[in-house]
């Protein structure tokens, strides 16, 4: 049965007081760590987009393009596009991969109210974020930056990341391919930046299939560390998940985020359909827009989704 024909319902069931609007303000000396995962596709004048606006009002947002082709051009159109939000885009600083705009380490000095990666090749931005990038983005995060990121932007954002192959990407990278090989199921496994720890989030998730190539990569991960099996979270285009604290994460956006539960990836199908609805009877869950994700409780719960409004953010030493 196609997607679209399934009436989601159970843990996709949408929640019906969810309203982006109800914008909280959170108590300077109480910072909390939020991830914002974007699955890619997004409509920039949605909700993703828009509460993505609302949490960078007041503050400066750094956006990185390390991870396009070209870069001035992808800073051009996202400048466009929070200028159409209405923010204040001479808060929006540029970080890209040459010597004249700052680097994430660079921002040690102060906390900025969010840092967010755009999309392109995630293997290319986390080559180019050092290691002391790296140990200042995890420790701003904890004083109260915001991380976001869209498409390769999310994927960077777990303690692993998956660098592979599909025909979408073979397209996008002007690659010839072999009509016989399955790019799909062609992935490597790396590094990300941790901020989501012993996770993976994936991206573009159900409009690529890319369920079983999720699955893998947390089963492999799990064969390496079995003491300490990893998540497998799936964002859905135009959708994102809104971590908080590594303890929840809560969903907004048109589509789904998919949680795949390694401690209980014995009990997944050996083939996974990515057109399946997933009630966690089997540790796969289907979160839709309005739910939220207890990592605590590794179950979901419906309440009113909190959103994070403008704080004043301290100092890292």
């Amino acid at each position: 049965m196609a997607a679209e024909d399934l009436e989601r319902e159970a843990y996709s069931a949408p929640n019906p007081n969810f309203d982006t609007g109800h914008i909280v303000s959170l108590s300077p000396d109480q910072p909390q760590q939020i991830v914002i995962a974007m699955g890619g596709g997004m409509d920039k004048t949605g909700e993703v987009f828009t509460f993505l606006k609302e949490n960078g009002d007041g503050g400066e947002v750094y956006l990185s393009t390390q991870a396009t082709r070209e870069q001035q051009d992808t800073w051009n159109t996202y400048k466009r596009v929070f200028d159409d939000l209405q923010f204040d885009t001479n808060n929006l600083i540029h970080i890209d991969s040459t010597n004249d705009t700052p680097t994430p380490s660079q921002l040690r000095p102060k906390v900025p109210r969010m840092l967010v990666f755009a999309g392109g090749d995630q293997a290319k931005i986390m080559d180019e974020v050092s290691d002391e990038d790296r140990e200042t983005i995890v420790e701003n995060n904890k004083q109260g930056m915001k991380v976001a990121g869209w498409s390769a932007g999310a994927a960077v954002l777990g303690e692993h990341m998956i660098v592979g192959f599909d025909p979408e990407d073979l397209k996008l990278n002007d690659l010839d391919s072999d009509p016989d090989t399955n790019y799909a199921d062609d992935f490597e496994i790396f590094d990300g930046l941790g901020l989501v720890p012993n996770a993976f989030v994936d991206q573009h998730f159900t409009q690529r299939e890319r369920h079983q190539r999720l699955a893998e990569a947390v089963t492999a991960v799990a064969g390496i560390h079995p003491e300490n099996p990893p998540w497998g979270f799936g964002v859905d285009e135009n959708t994102a998940a809104i971590f908080v604290d590594n303890e929840y994460f809560d969903v907004i956006g048109t589509g789904t985020v998919t949680v795949f539960d390694g401690t209980r990836r014995d009990e997944w199908p050996a083939e996974i359909d990515s057109h399946d609805i997933f009630d966690g009877s089997n540790g796969i869950f289907t979160i839709n827009s309005g739910g939220r994700f207890d990592m605590g409780t590794r179950q979901p719960v419906y309440a009113d989704i909190v959103t994070f409004g403008p704080q004043e953010l301290q100092t890292v030493a």
